[in-house]
């Protein structure tokens, strides 16, 4: 645990005026997951990178997420063994080692759209046996807890964490040990200029456009890496597709569940979740592709696939329970005709002085960051320690917190970094309005800045 930093607007300003015109060693754009935990690594090694993010961090991707932190039974299921262990091992360290991610026990349904109960009871052993679990699963009877047409459930634990918090507390840490972290900071253009580039942004609170000189550049921009890819001309062998993932969040009356629910919808055999989180239940999720990386639309065919999917298990439940919805954009890189056939591993690119990352989950973020950590070495001949890394040791403190804590101490610009963000109000409270209300009041009252288009 360290003391709470001081990191808000102000600081912010004090960073941007530090690049201007100046020379930095490494500059990593993207501040989602990826770029929050590459970020933290590196300045735990005392490289003090620069990290610019177009919007504010876990604006993309990292706030669209299941917010589940989890093993896969997927990949399981697809024979991955190898990494399912792996993403086991890290659920299990962030579990012991970050009070932000829970432990969360869910039910698997056995329905006539399910795997068999002993193709369940195999997968769920095997699963548990990766994670260091030796329990014999058993099926439990329905007894009315489900609707007749499921058979029973087997249950298995797994962890869950509000992703955009994960990123934040990433964020900090990388702050703490020296790292220059900016939100809304779209950058415009890279130049290759002898052995650095040259990186112009925007500075959004103003307007200004800023330029300085980085050495190295670590693209983890997320559904937006293609796009600085093509900045510096570089382009990766492979397919680059983007994939839109919809959840639904309904009144936790309306979908009341103890356990986050695992099943597979009749509506084409995905797997789907149900998850509880305080007042509501979250619904999840589709698997489209979409052309934008902006597209964060829910459209009513999303939205009709993740109802109908809900209705065949709480055949009650109507839109007027649904009290949010939102949506993420996945980069995927690989073949395949479908966003389910596309692997889910990340996949990382040098380029001369730069380094990106394609694809990537919550859960193995810190894989990832090790991961480019060691490209990092190979191209800079710095020595890199990865191992263990990144800890996170930001904490915030007990009790209720203040949305001034959020602007003074977490760089919160706008209501709706808090609101959506930093405390996630957006999706797991939002029909309390005296939340909201303090939310917006505290920025009405220190008469912000709105960030720039």
């Amino acid at each position: 645990m360290v003391n709470t930093p001081s990191f808000s607007y102000m600081e912010r300003e004090q960073f941007i005026r530090s690049l201007s015109g100046g020379n930095v060693f490494v500059t990593i754009i993207g501040g989602g997951i990826t770029g929050a935990g590459i970020a933290n690594l590196l300045a735990q090694n005392g490289l003090k990178p620069v990290l610019l993010e177009r919007s504010d961090f876990s604006s993309g991707t990292s706030s669209g997420s299941s917010k589940l932190i989890h093993g896969g039974l997927r990949y399981l299921a697809e024979g991955r063994i190898g990494l399912t262990r792996h993403l086991l091992k890290e659920r299990n360290y962030m579990l012991k080692h970050l009070d932000i991610v829970k432990r969360m026990r869910f039910d698997i349904l056995v329905d006539s759209y399910s795997w068999s109960r002993n193709t369940i009871r195999f997968g769920l052993f095997l699963y548990g046996l990766l994670g260091s679990s030796l329990r014999i699963p058993r099926m439990h009877g329905n007894a009315g807890k489900y609707p007749q047409s499921v058979r029973g459930y087997f249950e298995y634990h797994d962890a869950f964490t509000i992703d955009s918090v994960l990123v934040i507390h990433n964020i900090l840490s990388a702050v703490v040990k020296g790292a220059r972290c900016i939100n809304y900071a779209p950058v415009i253009s890279l130049e290759k200029t002898g052995d650095h580039f040259l990186i112009s942004f925007v500075d959004r609170l103003t307007g200004e456009v800023l330029s300085f000189r980085s050495r190295y550049i670590i693209n983890s921009a997320g559904p937006w890496v293609r796009a600085v890819d093509d900045m510096i001309s570089h382009s990766p062998k492979g397919r680059f597709r983007l994939s839109k993932g919809v959840h639904l969040v309904f009144r936790s009356e309306a979908v009341p569940i103890k356990n986050a629910v695992a099943f597979r919808t009749p509506v084409d055999g995905r797997q789907m979740f149900l998850i509880p989180a305080g007042k509501v239940t979250i619904a999840g999720t589709t698997d489209t592709f979409t052309e934008s990386p902006d597209d964060f639309s829910v459209e009513e065919q999303d939205r009709s696939y993740v109802m109908k999917s809900v209705e065949h298990i709480f055949p009650n439940v109507g839109r007027g329970d649904i009290v949010a919805e939102y949506s993420g954009v996945r980069p995927l890189f690989g073949e395949g005709k479908t966003p389910g056939e596309i692997s889910r591993d990340f996949f990382i690119s040098r380029y001369g002085r730069s380094i990106s990352v394609y694809g990537g989950k919550l859960t193995d973020y810190r894989n990832v960051a090790r991961k480019v950590s060691r490209e990092f070495e190979r191209i800079s001949g710095i020595q890199i320690k990865s191992k263990g890394l990144p800890e996170v040791f930001y904490r915030r403190p007990g009790g209720k917190i203040k949305p001034s804590y959020f602007i003074n101490h977490e760089c919160a610009i706008t209501p709706e970094d808090v609101y959506r963000r930093r405390t996630a109000y957006a999706i797991l409270d939002p029909e309390n309005q005296g939340a909201k209300e303090e939310i917006f009041s505290a920025f009405d009252r220190l008469g912000h800045l709105a960030p720039k288009q």
